[in-house]
């Protein structure tokens, strides 16, 4: 079959059951994820895909090290390999694909350091090596190049789920249409940069599930397009009540937090050492989907706002707190509450009537709390 003049070839799901080697040339685009694909790429075929534009490839079982005849592309602008069996480490190499705007490599089983010549690559937007084995320090070249300034267009940047450790120390002062930054689930430790402010375009932050400490800064309540806070499971302490007047209760939050999530769908700062009241500025949030503020010393009464939200918020957990005094009975009608978690409080009084709007709930604890 000549190829030369195909524009696009797409094989997603298997392909005429075919598993193993399977080559192309001459293509555009080229899509054959969802494959059982172990050997896709080989030597003798570098020239297929060297005029590829688009490389998908995710979704198989493609396995070795990372090859470096797909580094000799002068005009691929997306590269897909996530959740294939990938090992070793990203060759430095990386660099030569100048042209690369998309880069996902989603769990597999790469290793080492994140190559600091990813960011040459002055055009890329979205930036995704999350759930692999990456270790040690994030490479500061990675958003700031010395060569090229910066990655100004990048929107997406994602690396949760590795082994980074160190402190947050990348560089991001110039990427001014940043929108998603996650970190979580590493073994970062400090504090959060003082400058996160910078990242005003930000809709989603996520550093859950490190070794994080010290004070969440003031400049976070800048971020106006926040829809997305996950810190928990960190070791943020009591340092930031000093910062606080009225919202104090939230010892991770700034002073103007409450202007920051008036559209925030997700808000988690469970498994940390937070004191005090629930702040009122979560009566704000008017499109919360999820609540989670459990595993804290949070204590006071339930407020009244946390159970007649409009229908959007679908889990509520204030487990493992040390809230008092009886559960509000203001459940609303059109409640759409599926999980409602205030287990391991000190409440008293009966259930509410009002429990019964709830028609959604599927999950409802309230061990160990009357």
């Amino acid at each position: 079959m000549d190829t030369r003049s195909l524009r696009s070839l797409d094989l997603p799901l298997p392909f005429w059951g075919v598993r193993g080697a399977f080559f192309w040339g001459q293509d555009r685009i080229v899509q054959l994820g969802f494959n059982g694909f172990t050997d896709i790429v080989k030597q003798e075929s570098a020239k297929c895909f060297s005029s590829s534009q688009i490389l998908e490839l995710q979704h198989n079982e493609i396995h070795g090290e990372f090859p470096l005849i797909l580094m000799n592309n002068s005009v691929l602008t997306s590269l897909d390999v996530s959740w294939n069996l990938f090992s070793g480490k990203i060759p430095s190499a990386i660099g030569n694909l100048w042209r690369l705007q998309k880069l996902r490599m989603i769990n597999n089983s790469l290793e080492g350091t994140i190559p600091s010549s990813i960011g040459t690559l002055y055009k890329l937007t979205v930036v995704d090596l999350s759930g692999q084995n990456f270790s040690e320090e994030i490479p500061f070249d990675l958003a700031v190049s010395p060569d090229l300034d910066n990655c100004s267009t990048l929107v997406n940047l994602d690396l949760h789920s590795n082994s980074l450790s160190g402190q947050i120390s990348v560089d991001l002062r110039h990427l001014s249409h940043l929108s998603v930054l996650d970190l979580g689930r590493n073994n970062l430790m400090g504090k959060v940069p003082i400058d996160i402010s910078n990242y005003s375009s930000l809709t989603s932050f996520v550093l859950n599930l490190n070794h994080l400490s010290r004070n969440i800064p003031e400049s976070l309540s800048s971020l106006s397009n926040l829809t997305v806070l996950d810190i928990s499971t960190n070791n943020f302490n009591r340092e930031i009540l000093a910062n606080l007047t009225t919202l104090s209760s939230l010892q991770f939050c700034p002073l103007d937090i409450h202007n920051s999530v008036a559209l925030a769908s997700f808000f988690s700062v469970a498994n940390n050492f937070l004191t005090g009241r629930i702040p009122e500025f979560i009566c704000k949030a008017s499109y919360l989907q999820v609540l989670d503020l459990s595993n804290n010393a949070l204590s006071g009464k339930i407020l009244l706002c946390v159970l007649t939200y409009s229908p959007t918020l679908g889990v509520v957990n204030l487990g493992n707190d040390r809230l008092y005094r009886v559960i509000p009975d203001s459940f609303s009608v059109g409640c759409a509450l599926r999980t409602l978690d205030l287990s391991r409080n000190t409440l008293e009084g009966e259930l509410p009537r009002s429990l019964v709007n709830c028609m959604l709930l599927e999950v409802l604890n309230l061990s160990f709390c009357f």
